[in-house]
């Protein structure tokens, strides 16, 4: 009893661990990135990325030049036996049919995952300021509608499918500007136990899918060769 309570207070402290939300902070300005990671105490830097100087090492004494050792004639080795390719075997098996299935419960798993883990995710804050420029009034006119006509859709997917606290999007055009000028802001939270919990479910589904399914195929042929002797 003593260890089944030390597991079970093991796994509490990692569930409640995993139940702290962790914070990304995303923003751009004049063409620089900054990423920070904040998780309990700890804070990663992501962005700007700096590479760390590697020390220069010693040039190392050339050893003495000793004679080359004769060369040995090496074996013949005999060619190995190629095994049978799984893949080919289900194919065989069941088909085209069996191939799609497989296919679409790999898709549909992996959907069901990247959907709950873009609901698990929550934006506390998105700012985008967005300034579209051109040569001439007619140039910038069609850079302003082809933006809008990418950056509107964008957003209008990100607050269908996180949630969103708030957020404030301008797109304006600049006559008179030499450059597009884009300044972009977000704080995001997530749970890392949504995560895990995703992947845990994912596997599931592919094991009982996909793998089973898959071993089940193979199999198939030879049962029924058996079966018929």
């Amino acid at each position: 009893m003593i260890f089944l309570y030390i597991l079970l207070g093991i796994i509490a402290f990692f569930v409640t661990l995993f139940s702290i939300k962790a914070s990304i902070a995303v923003s751009y300005k004049e063409d620089l990135w900054h990423a920070d990671v904040r998780w309990l105490f700890l804070k990663l830097s992501i962005l700007p990325y700096e590479k760390k100087e590697k020390k220069k090492k010693k040039p190392k004494k050339e050893p003495k030049k000793e004679e080359p050792p004769q060369e040995e004639k090496p074996a013949e080795e005999k060619p190995k036996k190629k095994g049978k390719n799984p893949f080919k075997t289900f194919y065989k098996n069941k088909g085209v049919d069996g191939v799609v299935e497989l296919l679409s419960n790999t898709v549909s798993a992996l959907g069901g995952m990247f959907g709950k883990i873009l609901r698990g995710f929550t934006i506390n804050e998105l700012f985008l300021d967005y300034t579209v420029s051109g040569n001439d009034a007619a140039v910038c006119a069609i850079n302003y509608g082809e933006r809008c006509s990418q950056i509107w859709p964008l957003l209008g997917y990100i607050c269908s499918c996180m949630k969103v606290r708030k957020y404030d999007a301008n797109i304006e055009p600049d006559f008179l500007a030499d450059k597009d000028t884009i300044e972009f802001s977000t704080k995001i939270s997530v749970r890392p136990i949504t995560l895990t919990n995703a992947v845990v479910i994912l596997l599931g589904k592919l094991i009982k899918n996909v793998v089973i399914k898959f071993l089940a195929g193979m199999k198939t042929k030879t049962k029924t060769k058996t079966k018929s002797n």
